[in-house]
């Protein structure tokens, strides 16, 4: 849904950002099913290509305008029922 109202970037940056926070309460999981981290490893590398991806992106900047975010963000309030 962000993609609609061009914050593509958005989706990924939060749902990589959630992994470790799964991790954090979860701790390692050989088998995926709590955890998206085998190892500490695999969550420290995901941490660090985390930071790396934020730093570099600009993918989170909006390139409408403030009323065309608006306008796009009404309309899909009004498709899933939001007021």
């Amino acid at each position: 849904m962000l993609e609609r109202v061009d914050l593509s970037g958005l989706a990924l940056a939060a749902n990589t950002a959630l992994n470790p926070h799964e991790y954090q309460y979860h701790g390692p999981d050989p088998d995926l099913a709590l955890s998206r981290y085998r190892t500490r490893e695999e969550a420290a590398a995901n941490a660090v290509s985390l930071m790396r991806w934020r730093g570099a992106s600009t993918s989170l900047r909006p390139r409408s305008s403030p009323r065309e975010l608006d306008a796009g963000l009404e309309e899909l309030k009004r498709e899933v029922g939001i007021s």
